[in-house]
């Protein structure tokens, strides 16, 4: 996944493959991507094999830095 150029492109390319949707099916499916992926997200358990993926890491630290300074 670190090595991917665009992470996100790659999961919106996979789900519409693995959906067997074409055409307006498929539209519909890509217009719904920023939904599905934050539910993707929601269902992520986050003390999983992601806790390993330096860029996750990364993230965590630096939304634990921000929160801290509220």
């Amino acid at each position: 996944m670190e090595r991917i150029a665009d992470p996100k492109q790659r999961l919106k390319d996979t789900l519409a493959k693995a959906s067997g949707c074409k055409g307006r099916r498929l539209a519909e499916l890509q217009q719904r991507f920023p939904r599905n992926r934050h539910r993707l997200l929601d269902l992520l358990d986050r003390h999983g094999p992601v806790g390993e993926v330096p860029s996750w890491q990364m993230f965590v630290a630096d939304l634990s830095a921000a929160l801290g300074g509220l």
